[in-house]
Order: C-alpha cells, then structure tokens, then sequence
C-alpha cells in the first residue's frame, strides 16, 4: 500500500530554499597598556647608547617595563588579547635598561664612588673642625681655669682629705694676755679670729703648729681683703685662746686664735690664706672667705667697765653697775658661765677692774655663747640657778642657744641651786 500524494490532498508543497551562514570571527583587541610598554621602550632603546644621555634611559625604561607586566596581566585576564603588545613592550623597554646600564656602569661607578669621597672629606673636615673646637674649647677652659681667682668659691669653711678649718667667730676688741699668772687686756683694739681645725681621718694624727709662729714667717697666715690691703698678724705668745703646738687625733678638733689688725671699713669680706703644711696636709692654702658683715664690733673686752677699788676679796662696784656674787660659783676655766635668778640673766666676767656676775641683755648671750670655746669636755656653756630662778627663764635660755647653733651637748644645766646675793652699791632689776 503506498501513501498518497500531497497533491491529492490539494496542499501545494513548498520549494526548498538554500540558507546561508556566514561566521565573522572577531579582530584582536589592541593592549593600550603594551602600546605603550613599546613607545617608552623604543625611547628608552634610543637614548641608552649614548654615554651620559644613556642614564635617562632608566626612568623610561622602568616605566616601560611596569606597563609591559600590567598590559601582561591584563591580557590573561582578557584570554590572551593584545598579549604580544604587552610581551614586545616588556622586551624592548628590559633591552634598553641592560644597554643603558652596559654602556654607563662605569660612569655610574666612578659617580658613585666620588660622591663616597666627597662625603668622606665632608665626615673628615667636620671630625676635623669638631677636633679643633674640643681643643679650643679645652685650651680655653685651662685658660679660664688658669685665670679664675681661687677666692670666688671660698667661703668660712676649707678642706680637703686630712684637715678641716672652719672660721668660728671674728671680732674687734682688745686682746687678753696672760702673764706672770695675771690676764691683761690690751690698750688698742684687734681683729681676733677664731678657727677649728679639724682631723678627718680615722687612723693618722697629724701635728699642728700655729700659724702665728714668728720662728717660720714663709708658712705664716696672711690677711687681705677685696681692695688688696694687707694687714699684719700678732705674734705674740702670751695671747689667752692661742695654740702654739699641739697634736691632733683623728676625729678630734682644736682651736686656735689669730690677731690682725683691724681692716678697713670700705672691705666688703676679708681673705684669710692658711698654709697646709702647718697641719701636714701638704702643700697649697687653706683659702677662708669672710664676710665684713659676719664681723662683731663689740665684745666684752670692748667695753670699759668702771674702776673699783680694790677691796681685799670682795670689790664694790659703782653705784649704777650690777655686780652679782655667787657663792662658791667662781668658773675654774673659761667656759662662758650664765647666771638665771628670777627671769634675768647675768654672765660671768673676769677683769683687772671687777670680777663677778653682770645683767647682760639675752641677744649678748647668744653672741657670747655662740663665740664660746670648749673644753677639754666639749662644754661651751655653763648655766647656774639660783634659788629665785624661774623654769621658763632657763628652759628659754636653754631653746635659744640650741636653735642658735650651740649642741645641746655643750650646754650643761648645774643639778644644784646656787645662793646669789647683789653687791653693796648696786641693785638687781628683773625683766
């Protein structure tokens, strides 16, 4: 059985017709980024075989081959478009740098190494001015050294290793003498200046001889003051408060009295050079500075007390003078005795004129003790009760010599009361 014809079913068939495809495969991007890897290569290429010129072909040429490696990386991304672009700018821009470097090595070398060798004379000449100025520097502090007046830094106080000498009072008055077992006071007044002298070490004695030894004028002591006058010492042996020799142990002090003239009122501070080997210390000076303000110009011995006949042991003072006697209370030694009875104060004195206790003013006290020499003991001051004395009085008297720089263990405070009792002709008035 056959199947029946189209025609028959009245549908007319349609022709064949011929369809056509045409494929259009699409061009190769350009790489802008290799382009221009291979413009700045062929400049860079251009310029390296020149000497000199050639050194410019490194910027160039760097830069050339940065873009060729990135127009390189794009092009993978991009499944390979315009990679040979990017490949022949790398090569062009890598060719230039290694001609550029082979032709101008040496003069990049020999640059290199002048630039080293003017940084080394640079590093040379400083090190070399530095030099000249440490030196300069140096001779000009020996200089300012060798200038400076060794008094600027002096003060009361001098030392070294061995020895300390300490300026302990200075002050204008008549000096006290001592002869044929009498005290006598000289008729003109003095400069008297106490010093301590102090051994420092723990194990060596040394052996002090007195700056006023007339035996040894070369290594005697010398004063001056700012204006440059110089004033002449006594050498008197007799004078009461002078060591002549004695030996010092270690850590033990002495004292010792120098007598100048007196300075003149226009010096604003006194120099006082001390011999070292007078305390065999060595050689040099012991250099003291003091102060025209530290001077006291008055004193005991200064002030003239009136003439009393005399009277067998006891004497009578005028009518105005206050003279105090203390039984059984007459110092044995010269420690500055004070006598407190009621709420006044008097002070032990001893003169060719009167001897016994006298009122003194409580500023007079201070001073006094603060000049007081000690001991064999140590103690500078002596204080006597009598039976009228008041507790606030000494213990106020006791305060103010410690504040004023006495040790409290140079004050001695007598356990027993003492019986006072006023001289005919005079009267006792309290504070």
């Amino acid at each position: 059985m056959t199947a029946p014809r189209p025609e028959n079913f009245g549908v007319q068939p349609i022709p064949p017709t011929e369809v056509k495809v045409e494929v259009h495969p699409q061009p190769a991007k350009a790489s802008s980024l290799g382009i221009g890897s291979i413009i700045l290569g062929i400049l860079a290429l251009s310029v390296a075989w020149v000497p000199w010129f050639g050194l410019y072909a490194s910027p160039l040429g760097v830069l050339g081959l940065i873009l060729g490696v990135i127009g390189f990386v794009v092009a993978m991304w991009r499944s390979g478009s315009g990679i040979g672009f990017a490949i022949a700018g790398s090569a062009i821009s890598a060719l230039a740098l290694f001609i550029g470097y082979s032709v101008n090595r040496d003069i990049v070398i020999a640059g290199y190494e002048q630039a080293q060798a003017a940084i080394r004379r640079s590093q040379q000449r400083g090190d070399e001015e530095d030099l000249q100025q440490n030196e300069l520097g140096a001779a000009n502090d020996e200089i300012a050294v060798a200038n400076a007046d060794p008094w600027d830094n002096a003060t009361t106080v001098a030392e070294d290793d061995t020895v300390r000498v300490e300026v302990v009072s200075a002050e204008i008055g008549r000096v006290k003498s001592r002869s044929f077992g009498e005290d006598h006071l000289t008729e003109d007044n003095w400069l008297k200046i106490v010093v301590r002298i102090q051994n420092r070490t723990e194990s060596k004695k040394f052996r002090y001889m007195s700056w006023c030894d007339s035996g040894d004028l070369r290594n005697r002591a010398k004063l001056t003051d700012d204006l440059d006058n110089k004033y002449s010492i006594s050498y008197e042996r007799d004078i009461v408060g002078r060591t002549t020799i004695e030996s010092v142990y270690p850590d033990k002090t002495i004292t010792d009295l120098l007598v100048f003239e007196i300075p003149v009122d226009k010096a604003k501070f006194l120099k006082l050079a001390l011999p070292k080997n007078k305390c065999e210390a060595g050689d040099g000076e012991f250099l003291l500075k003091i102060p025209m303000r530290l001077l006291a110009r008055e004193s005991i011995s200064e002030k003239k007390l009136p003439a009393i006949p005399d009277n067998g042991h006891k004497q009578e003072a005028k009518k105005n003078q206050v003279v105090i006697d203390v039984d059984g209370a007459e110092p044995l030694d010269e420690v500055l005795t004070i006598l407190v009875a009621d709420r006044s104060y008097a002070v032990w004195r001893m003169t060719p004129e009167v001897t016994g206790y006298f009122l003194a003013e409580f500023d007079e006290l201070v001073r006094l003790a603060r000049n007081a020499k000690p001991n064999d003991d140590g103690v500078r001051v002596r204080i006597l009760r009598s039976e009228s004395a008041k507790v606030s009085a000494w213990q106020k008297l006791q305060t103010e010599l410690v504040q004023a720089g006495i040790p409290a263990e140079a004050i001695v405070l007598t356990k027993d009361l003492v019986v006072m009792s006023v001289r005919k002709g005079t009267s006792m008035r309290g504070e």
